[in-house]
């Protein structure tokens, strides 16, 4: 997956389980299945009532240009309403950090950085389906779907996102989020590109309402690191 599609899937989901304004009541165009409903609104009462989150992820891609999945891992770190950082440490380093509709992505090994600015809340969305993004756009361009699944011998719910127009086919094959019913946060992730590029996302570890830092969401490119193509040669940088 590209740079923005990967930083929008991610932004995207952040906001799609924890944003009880994405989350509707009574969703109109979403495909009827047992248990669908009853989910959605444990995921409105969940998100009425986390500020923030930290934990480990673990991630796998599979894509045609390799033979082998390359494998990454960090740490995640979210804080309402709308900050994010994702911070993989290896096996390369590099940070993205999100305040409100405003992307940094720093590549420290690479001395560079890139900046995104995208719409806040529901927009994000957009970014992934190619819709404005609003809800219903969402339930009209996908097939949501609940099914119990297992693994590591735990039970979990899984959330699947099918394209439903030849628009949104262009830009997904599946979304499939697994959710623990324990505590109603995410634990697995997978993105279905196409059948030859799958990328695939295990959230460990997730402690909801801790404190974190003050500066956890300031990153700052050093002097010398190229930001957008052009060298960075004062400390006057504002993401």
């Amino acid at each position: 997956m590209n740079s923005r599609g990967w930083l929008s899937m991610m932004l995207g989901l952040v906001f799609l389980v924890l944003e009880p304004a994405l989350i509707p009541r009574a969703p109109a165009a979403v495909e009827a299945e047992p248990g669908l409903q009853d989910v959605l609104e444990h995921l409105r009462i969940k998100a009425s009532t986390v500020t923030s989150l930290r934990g480990r992820f673990r991630q796998e891609t599979q894509t045609r240009l390799l033979s082998e999945p390359v494998h990454s891992a960090g740490q995640v770190y979210w804080q309402s309403p709308n900050r994010l950082r994702w911070e993989v440490t290896t096996p390369e380093p590099m940070t993205l950090v999100a305040r409100g509709g405003s992307i940094l992505v720093l590549y420290p090994d690479l001395k560079r950085a890139s900046t995104y600015q995208v719409p806040a809340r529901g927009d994000i969305l957009g970014r992934l389906s190619g819709t404005a993004g609003d809800v219903e756009s969402l339930q009209r361009d996908y097939r949501i779907t609940i099914t119990p699944v297992s693994g590591g011998g735990k039970r979990f719910l899984q959330m699947t996102f099918d394209p439903a127009t030849d628009r949104s086919a262009r830009y997904l094959k599946r979304l499939e989020i697994k959710i623990d019913p324990g505590d109603w946060l995410p634990r697995e992730v997978k993105i279905l590109e196409s059948d030859r590029e799958v990328t695939t996302i295990h959230l460990l570890d997730l402690t909801e309402n801790v404190e974190l830092p003050a500066n956890l969401f300031n990153v700052d490119p050093p002097v010398g690191f190229f930001v957008d193509g052009v060298q960075r040669t004062d400390d006057r940088f504002r993401p």
